[in-house]
C-alpha cells in the first residue's frame, strides 16, 4: 500500500497544526496581531484628521489604494469636503486579524449643518489599501434622516464584550445573514424569521423605523415587520460582510436594495434603490441592535466592490445544474477513481486541483488498487454549483481509505477539485474508526 500512502498522507503534525489553527480562528480571544485594535484605531484617527483638515495627504494611503465614495471609485481628494469641522459622534469596530475597520460618524460642519459619514478601511503595514466611504448630507440623498438620535455614539456598538460572551466570526455572520434573508423573503413561502432579541431598535440614517407609526402603518417591531410581510417585494443584492468584530459583537454589512422585478410599490419610499451600510450588534447569535446609513444609488450603476454571496439584482440566477445533475459529476469522479483513469472526468482545461492543500495534477489524486466506494455521503448547493462528498474506499488488498471531496461545477464542467485523503496510521491508530 505504499502508493496509496504516498498519495493520501496526512501527518500528525499537519493535523495538530490544523487543530490549532481552527481553535484560534473562531474568535479573537488571546490572539496577537501585527496591527492590533489600538494600531487600527490610530489609522482611523489619521483618516479622520485628514477629513477634518480636508487634506488626504495626511492620511496613510498605500500607493494604488482603492477609494470609493457612495460606491463610485474616486480620487483621494473626493473623499472629503472643506466644511468638515469636528466629530460629533463616532463608532469604530475592527477585526485586527485582517486589518479591517468600520466607522460610523456624525460630522459637524462649519456652517452648523451635520452630515452622516460612514467609512470602511482595509489596513496592512499601517497603510490603507482600501477606503470605502458613504456620505449622507440630507433627507433627499438617503430617503430618511433624523440627526437627533445620532448625537451620541450608541454603546451597543463600541463596548468590548467579556470573552465568555463573544460569539465566533461565523455565528456573527450567520445572524447578519439571517436578517438579510428575512428581508429578502418576507411575504413569500420561503420566508424564515430573522434571529432577533425582543424589542430590537433599528435606526436608518438616524430615523427610528421600529416600534413607531411609520409611513401610515401602526407601530411594529423589526420581527413583526418581517413576519407580516411589511417589506415584501424588496430585493437585496451586492451583499457583503467586510468587517466582523468578534470582541465587540458587531458586523458591518453592505448591501443594495430595490424592488423585485414586476413588483408595484405600495408606498413611494419602497420604489427607491439604495446603497446601505448596516451595523448589527449581536449577542448570543441574535441581533441586539441595528444602526444603518443609506444613500440613493441608481440600480443600473455597478458596484465597485465584489459581493460575498447572495442574489443578483434580478434575484437568484436560475439553477442550471440541479441536485441530480451535480450528483452525476460526483459519480463521474468516483468512476474515474475506481478505474484509475482521468480521461472520463469532465474537467475544465485549467481546473484547479488540490490534494491535502497542495496543487497537483489530476493523475496524482488517483491510486492503483482502489476497488469500490463502500460508503458515500453527498451535499450540494444547486445555486452555486458546489458539491461536498465524504467516502470510504475499499482497496484491492482489503485496506480502506477515507476521502473528502469538494467540486465546483460551472458550465457543465468541473473547475475546482479539493481533496482530503488519509489511510489508517497516517494520523495514529487512535484517530481511526470508519464504522
Amino acid at each position: 500500500m505504499k502508493t496509496i500512502r504516498n498519495i493520501c498522507v496526512l501527518t500528525t503534525a499537519m493535523l495538530t497544526l490544523l487543530a490549532a489553527t481552527t481553535a484560534t480562528a473562531q474568535t479573537q480571544r488571546d490572539a496577537t496581531h501585527a496591527c492590533d485594535r489600538a494600531c487600527l484605531t490610530r489609522v482611523i484617527d489619521a483618516y479622520v484628521a485628514g477629513l477634518i483638515a480636508n487634506d488626504p495627504a495626511r492620511v496613510p494611503f498605500a500607493p494604488g489604494a482603492k477609494l470609493t465614495l457612495n460606491d463610485d471609485v474616486v480620487a483621494a481628494g473626493k473623499l472629503f469636503w472643506d466644511q468638515a469641522a469636528t466629530v460629533q459622534a463616532r463608532i469604530d469596530i475592527a477585526n485586527p486579524r485582517w486589518g479591517d475597520t468600520g466607522t460610523q460618524t456624525v460630522i459637524n460642519n462649519a456652517d452648523g449643518s451635520q452630515y452622516i459619514y460612514v467609512f470602511r478601511l482595509k489596513v496592512k503595514d499601517a497603510r490603507i489599501l482600501e477606503a470605502e466611504a458613504m456620505l449622507i448630507r440630507n433627507v433627499e440623498e438617503g430617503g430618511l434622516l433624523d440627526m437627533k438620535t445620532l448625537q451620541k455614539a450608541n454603546p451597543n456598538f463600541n463596548v468590548k464584550l467579556r470573552p465568555a460572551e463573544q460569539d465566533s466570526y461565523y455565528d456573527l455572520v450567520a445572524a447578519a445573514e439571517g436578517y438579510w434573508r428575512a428581508f429578502n423573503t418576507n411575504g413569500t413561502p420561503e420566508y424564515r424569521p430573522a434571529p432577533f432579541w425582543p424589542n430590537v431598535q433599528r435606526l436608518e440614517n438616524g430615523y427610528k423605523t421600529t416600534d413607531v407609526a411609520f409611513q401610515n402603518n401602526p407601530p411594529a417591531s423589526a420581527a413583526e415587520q418581517f413576519d407580516t410581510g411589511f417589506h415584501a417585494g424588496r430585493n437585496i443584492w451586492d451583499l457583503r460582510y467586510p468587517v466582523v468584530d468578534e470582541e465587540y459583537g458587531v458586523v458591518m454589512s453592505f448591501a443594495r436594495f430595490g424592488l423585485k422585478a414586476g413588483v408595484t410599490p405600495n408606498r413611494p419610499a419602497q420604489a427607491a434603490t439604495r446603497l446601505v451600510a448596516e451595523y448589527f450588534a449581536i449577542r448570543k447569535g441574535q441581533i441586539w441592535d441595528i444602526q444603518a446609513a443609506m444613500v440613493n444609488r441608481d440600480e443600473k450603476l455597478p458596484s465597485a466592490w465584489t459581493p460575498d454571496y447572495g442574489p443578483t439584482r434580478g434575484g437568484w440566477a436560475p439553477i442550471t445544474c440541479d441536485r441530480a445533475c451535480l450528483t452525476r459529476f460526483i459519480d463521474s469522479y468516483y468512476a474515474a477513481l475506481i478505474a484509475n483513469d482521468v480521461r472520463g472526468l469532465p474537467q475544465a482545461a485549467k481546473a484547479r486541483i488540490t490534494l491535502n492543500g497542495d496543487d497537483v495534477p489530476l493523475a496524482k489524486v488517483f491510486w492503483a488498487g482502489a476497488e469500490k466506494v463502500r460508503w458515500r455521503f453527498d451535499a450540494v448547493n444547486q445555486r452555486l454549483g458546489d458539491t461536498g462528498t465524504q467516502v470510504v474506499v475499499t482497496n484491492a488488498d482489503g485496506s480502506e481509505t477515507m476521502e473528502m471531496l469538494r467540486l465546483k461545477v460551472v458550465g457543465g464542467v468541473i473547475i475546482e477539485m479539493e481533496i482530503f485523503c488519509c489511510n489508517k496510521g497516517d494520523i495514529g491508530d487512535a484517530w481511526w474508526g470508519l464504522e
